[in-house]
């Protein structure tokens, strides 16, 4: 699995980082918390992309 972090799937999404943080913490994107206060969040690259088609479709 080719793993993308918050900043690029918001810009795939074309959306902001915070949206896209927001969207894994409801469970509306499939995202892995890693660890530490911070930890970031990760996303498989193939989801979001087939989630920006659409638009880009548009």
């Amino acid at each position: 699995m080719d793993v993308i972090g918050a900043a690029e799937a918001a810009r795939l999404l074309g959306v902001s980082k915070a949206t896209v943080n927001r969207r894994a913490a409801a469970g509306q994107l499939t995202a892995v918390k890693m660890p530490g206060v911070t930890g970031a969040h990760l996303f498989d690259r193939d989801e979001i992309e087939s989630l920006a088609k659409p638009k880009a479709d548009a």
